[in-house]
């Protein structure tokens, strides 16, 4: 009976408007320190960099071995051009 009582005021002190806008205030105000001092996320930034890095990366050399196909046909035409052929 007494430990209901007990958490019930506890949950009544924590409830309070008071409490709840000092630890938002607290909590909103702090989550960028304690982001930038978490090595587990910034491993994890680095990796999502990286990975980024390699995606684009592998975007541009498909962009150009697929501009390499037209490349190849104009070269083609124009030598076609150039010997009379069309």
């Amino acid at each position: 009976m007494e430990k209901n009582r007990k958490l019930k005021q506890t949950q009544r002190e924590h409830d309070s408007p008071q409490t709840q806008q000092n630890c938002e205030t607290h909590q909103k105000a702090d989550v960028p320190t304690y982001l930038e001092s978490d090595k587990d996320l910034i491993e994890l930034q680095h990796k999502i960099n990286y990975n980024k890095t390699i995606v684009t990366y592998l975007e541009q050399v498909l962009r150009s071995i697929n501009n390499r196909t037209f490349t190849i046909k104009n070269a083609i035409e124009w030598k076609k051009f150039e010997a009379g052929v069309i």
